[in-house]
């Protein structure tokens, strides 16, 4: 006899599921699917922090771009332009993710 883990059970031993409350029992689980299931949640600190960064980064690629602008070397004049771009493109792609994934209740 197999002993259901979520209700305590007694099932026959061919049974693949609780005949009670349908738990899969034991031995009947295959190994890769058990294999491939991971934690993928996140804490709340680390969701919040990421929020934070990925709005902070782009404010300061903004502000070393415009900083880089005023330079009189070519170079760094171009450099500026590239991070001032980046930094724009960057905020308005963190906008839309928080905007698509504040809407959707995750």
């Amino acid at each position: 006899m197999k002993n259901c883990p979520n209700c305590n059970h007694q099932n026959p031993d061919e049974a693949k599921f609780c005949e009670t409350c349908g738990t899969a029992l034991a031995g009947n689980i295959p190994q890769s699917f058990l294999a491939n299931q991971t934690n993928t949640t996140t804490s709340e600190g680390t969701k919040i922090g990421l929020a934070i960064l990925s709005f902070i980064i782009p404010i300061v690629g903004i502000v070393l771009g415009i900083s880089q602008m005023n330079d009189k070397d070519p170079s760094k004049k171009a450099a500026g332009k590239t991070y001032l771009y980046l930094g724009i493109g960057g905020l308005v792609l963190a906008c839309l993710y928080a905007s698509v994934v504040g809407s959707s209740g995750y």
